[in-house]
């Protein structure tokens, strides 16, 4: 081939790096013209950087990569995600910050990205693209931050995956994307309805294309929250509430008798279905062990879910609710100052009214 002659007449002259990356993009006349090179190192000055994401290996990459494993022509090493420090390090270079990045920014975004390079310089385009982080003229400011929302290079990556899949494997992923990160094979089976076989058969393809992991043995996860989020904010907004609804009463049904342990599980599928007086119910309680167990931040958070749903019920409205727990007000009032750059959203109407410091 004309391109390995010309690599191989450039390290005739003086040592060659050839840094190629997303090799799990290549296709099959790619990866022949890297099988070629790879034939010459050990008689030429050539060093070959190739990168690829585990998860997306496709057959032809997998065999190509088991060749250079057979031969010993490669080393391979594998690199781990991001601590959030290095997040914070990474973020600051970005922004050339000389102080260090807000807490509850940079929490939101490992919690959505996990330490992925990668994913953390695409959510921070996304939000430069849409305005959300914004230069004054001195130094970076940010909305204040309600939700992550997912940049359409991840979604494009992850829908084009998932395209691959079977019908049924891929009406599965969806349903297990709106149940949560992880997911019970029992709960899948009573939503689905269908034999255990039968649910296995819609995992097994799921798990070879490294989008779910095995946690256990009745148990699968997302191998990356971002993937599951990509997974179920693209589907229609009326079908994502209409699963959230299913989810819940299957819940329910199924953990009549041992409800505590799925109190907050209840409380988001019913709250994201609009389901609101099931959602007040269970955001109350749930709410009620957050503060027994010393955690004002999760608390605060089902609260205000709990102040949403009674808003949307015409008996019991916000001011009603509020009398009936004046405690919770004060928490509500108190936490929403303490907590930078948030507020309770609703409809409009707010338990409290504080400044906010950039």
């Amino acid at each position: 081939m004309v391109l390995t002659s010309f690599v191989l007449a450039q390290a005739d002259q003086g040592p060659v790096l050839l840094v190629i990356e997303d090799l799990h993009w290549s296709d099959d006349t790619s990866l022949e013209f890297l099988r070629g090179l790879t034939r010459h190192l050990g008689a030429r000055p050539l060093l070959l950087l190739l990168t690829y994401r585990a998860e997306e290996v496709h057959p032809a990459l997998a065999r190509f990569l088991s060749a250079l494993n057979r031969e010993r022509a490669a080393l391979e090493c594998s690199l781990t995600a991001l601590t959030m420090e290095e997040v914070q390090a990474m973020l600051r270079a970005i922004f050339q910050l000389k102080r260090p990045v807000r807490r509850d920014f940079l929490e939101a975004l490992y919690e959505l990205t996990e330490g992925n390079p990668f994913f953390v310089e695409e959510v921070v385009k996304s939000l430069l693209a849409s305005g959300e982080i914004f230069f004054t003229g001195s130094l970076w400011d940010r909305k204040p931050l309600a939700e992550l929302h997912i940049p359409r290079s991840v979604s494009a990556a992850v829908q084009q995956r998932i395209s691959l899949l079977r019908e049924e494997a891929r009406e599965m992923l969806e349903l297990a994307a709106v149940v949560g990160r992880q997911v019970d094979f029992s709960l899948l089976q009573a939503l689905t309805g269908w034999s255990q076989p039968e649910v296995f058969a819609c995992i097994e393809p799921l798990l070879a294309a490294q989008l779910l992991v095995e946690t256990s043995a009745g148990q699968v996860a997302f191998r990356h929250a971002l993937t599951r989020a990509a997974v179920s904010t693209g589907l229609l907004a009326y079908k994502r509430k209409a699963l959230h609804l299913r989810i819940a009463q299957v819940m329910e049904h199924l953990s009549a008798g041992r409800r505590e342990a799925h109190l907050a599980d209840l409380a988001y599928h019913f709250y994201q279905a609009e389901a609101w007086t099931q959602a007040l119910e269970y955001a109350q309680r749930v709410g009620e062990k957050a503060l027994s167990l010393y955690a004002p931040r999760a608390a605060l958070d089902h609260f205000t879910h709990a102040l949403e749903a009674a808003s949307h019920l015409p008996s019991s409205g916000p001011s009603t609710w509020h009398r009936r727990w004046p405690t919770r007000r004060k928490l509500l009032a108190a936490a929403t100052c303490w907590r930078p750059g948030w507020s309770i959203p609703v409809k409009r109407k707010r338990a409290s009214t504080c400044s906010r410091s950039p």
